[in-house]
């Protein structure tokens, strides 16, 4: 005698996430140093965390507010690892390692693209944040103060060029750091 099952059959389970959109964010800054910006898709970070392909587009409802979201996260990732420095040269190192490690995410940080659009967001706050923890090198919160601005600028730069294969040696910060260049007292 064949029995007959009176219960609906099974469904496939869905993946359930409790916070999808930092969890895509993580999954997407392996991808997008793999790939680049410019490559990158919510549809494919999506499948790497298991959720539908118009999931994503619940939390970044456009991929420039998806790369806005990785830069955020550049710079507060930067920000976290300045933090600790005990002086210049370590921030300096620090600031080029991280750049270094991450090119991909580096580069896309200070997208022209991005910053035309960014005043006011997270991605801002962020950014700004990220340039405090150089200033507390100086003394100073002003953000405007020319040491800070000249440090920034080369260790910015720098790092562009190391990305950009330009400079492959290792830069010696602690001699950059003594220069008049970063002495206040020395600009006018």
């Amino acid at each position: 005698m064949v029995t007959m099952s009176t219960s609906p059959p099974e469904s496939p389970k869905k993946y359930h996430h409790g916070n999808l959109r930092d969890t895509l964010i993580t999954a997407a800054l392996p991808i997008l140093e793999a790939q680049g910006p410019d490559k990158i898709s919510l549809r494919e970070v999506a499948r790497t965390v298991n959720v539908s392909p118009n999931a994503p587009y619940k939390h970044f409802p456009t991929k420039e507010e998806f790369l806005a979201a990785l830069a955020t996260k550049g710079f507060q990732q930067l920000e976290h690892l300045l933090a600790p420095a005990k002086d210049l040269t370590t921030g300096c190192e620090t600031y080029i390692s991280f750049a270094l490690n991450n090119p991909n995410l580096y580069q896309l940080m200070f997208s022209p693209i991005l910053a035309a659009n960014c005043h006011g967001s997270e991605l801002e706050q962020a950014s700004i944040s990220a340039y405090k923890t150089l200033l507390k090198h100086f003394n100073t919160e002003n953000p405007n103060d020319p040491r800070a601005l000249h440090a920034w600028a080369l260790i910015h730069g720098i790092a562009t060029l190391r990305i950009n294969g330009l400079l492959s040696h290792p830069v010696p910060f602690a001699e950059i750091a003594k220069t008049q260049l970063f002495h206040s007292d020395q600009l006018k």
